[in-house]
């Protein structure tokens, strides 16, 4: 049998093939990213940083612990406050070498409610790792944490104390890990992998660690120099368990003391007389009537009306066979600010007019605290962009939904200097003042990688405006 030509060619190919050793790199090939994810933007400095941040599950506990180890209740709420937490990740950020690390504390006297000790410091600190072209020259991701963690509330609720760090397998428990120490610690991570790796990204990383927000305001008039208009930012403040939630606009708001009088007297006496007690109550009974006549629909807001809620209420001290002369009572209103703070208060106001009627009593109100709110981000900016495609490639089959939050955050301070922001976390809401609060590291690791996502990422022009030519 004759054999062509074209099949004595394939014959000999065959053999090479078979008989020659594939070269040695090929079997040690890196696997290809699944298809359908993008390539990254500086592929090789972010695969280095995702593959370092595979390994970190004891460096996420070791930080977890030191953060929880240092109790950070605000004075207001009867705190030391967080300055023995600031002076300890100041010495992290310096210990790893992180660049640029600068303290700007604020002085805001504040009296604590337990001891009656007055704080006037109150820490806010800055670590950056420079880019390709500088802070001066170069646009920064900028990503803004709390230091300040909720009250504990009754230990008896704890299983162990809240300020010692518990781990149970992938799951730590402790005051803070997930609010905000777990994206805290994720900044960290990155911080530390970019310095030790010797890595420029084409973005600056910037952190801000504050006090409360009265803290990111003071460093945000102590150095606008810092925070340019076409910088990025991110306040992982806000989500939900998927890592799908990102708020683009918080509700403003406005803190209320009412004061109802009426007549003291012995409970035996019956009815016939003014309590203030009952007045007051039943102005809390009927609060949900304010903003019912509120109609229409917000792209951002499920529930578009006002809400006020009482938070604490008190009598003067008694016996309990005395019905106090006067009941005072504490509301937080939350509003869409684009409606206006007028609305609840005067809701409240109306609502409390009625009381006086009906009850004999009179009410005396007081604004502790109104705050308009801001102008939501735009859905379009390029912040937005950027998450979506850093959750896309990190979260596959995820995709971002854009919400608008009850809660006040950081983010309302960048919103009302007109900077867009958007408020994202991979983090489960329900667990912030909750006592055995947790974290997943799953969850640490999933958001620092997102974080890297975004400052690599290849679509954002790394150069600031005004250094462009």
């Amino acid at each position: 049998m004759r054999i062509s030509k074209h099949m004595a060619q394939c014959i000999l190919l065959l053999l090479l093939l078979l008989l020659c050793p594939a070269p040695p790199h090929a079997a040690a090939a890196p696997l290809s990213l699944p298809r359908g994810l993008p390539e990254q933007p500086g592929m090789e400095g972010l695969q280095t940083v995702l593959r370092d941040l595979a390994g970190k599950r004891m460096e996420i506990i070791a930080i977890q612990r030191e953060l929880v180890s240092r109790p950070a209740i605000g004075p207001e709420a009867g705190g030391r406050g967080e300055e023995d937490k600031a002076n300890w990740l100041t010495g992290y950020l310096a210990e790893k070498g992180v660049p640029i690390v600068e303290r700007l504390d604020s002085v805001d006297r504040v009296r604590s409610m337990e001891s009656g000790a007055v704080r006037d410091v109150r820490p806010n600190v800055i670590a950056v790792h420079p880019g390709r072209y500088g802070l001066e020259k170069g646009r920064t991701l900028w990503i803004a944490c709390h230091l300040h963690v909720a009250h504990p509330g009754p230990l008896e609720l704890w299983n162990g104390s809240p300020w010692k760090l518990r781990v149970e397998g992938n799951t730590i428990y402790g005051r803070g890990v997930m609010d905000n120490y777990q994206s805290i610690t994720a900044a960290l991570l990155l911080l530390d992998s970019l310095k030790r790796n010797r890595l420029v990204p084409a973005l600056n990383l910037g952190l801000v660690l504050h006090a409360q927000n009265s803290g990111f305001r003071h460093v945000l008039q102590a150095r606008p120099d810092l925070f340019k208009a076409d910088d990025l930012y991110l306040v992982p403040d806000y989500g939900n368990q998927h890592g799908t939630a990102v708020s683009l606009a918080e509700k403003g708001l406005v803190w209320l003391k009412l004061t109802v009088q009426g007549e003291a007297r012995h409970a035996s006496e019956g009815r016939g007389w003014f309590s203030a007690l009952a007045a007051g109550s039943d102005l809390i009974s009927r609060l949900p009537e304010i903003g019912r006549d509120v109609s229409g629909q917000d792209s951002l807001f499920a529930d578009p009306a006002p809400a006020c809620t009482a938070t604490q209420a008190s009598t003067e001290q008694g016996g309990l066979n005395t019905v106090a002369s006067a009941y005072t009572l504490h509301l937080d209103c939350r509003f869409i600010p684009s409606h206006g703070a007028e609305n609840p208060e005067q809701g409240v106001r109306d609502l409390a007019a009625r009381m006086d009627r009906e009850h004999g009593v009179t009410t005396d109100i007081t604004v502790l605290t109104r705050y308009p709110g801001a102008m939501p981000t735009p859905p379009d900016s390029e912040i937005v962009h950027a998450l979506r495609r850093a959750v896309r490639s990190q979260l596959p089959g995820k995709e971002l939904a854009a919400h608008g939050s009850n809660t006040n955050t950081a983010a309302s301070l960048l919103r009302e200097k007109g900077l867009p922001v958007a408020a994202w976390a991979k983090i489960i809401p329900a667990n912030r003042q909750m006592a055995n609060e947790f974290a997943h590291i799953a969850d640490h690791l999933d958001e620092a990688r997102v974080f890297a996502r975004i400052l690599f990422d290849r679509e954002i022009n790394p150069r600031a405006a005004a250094a462009q030519p």
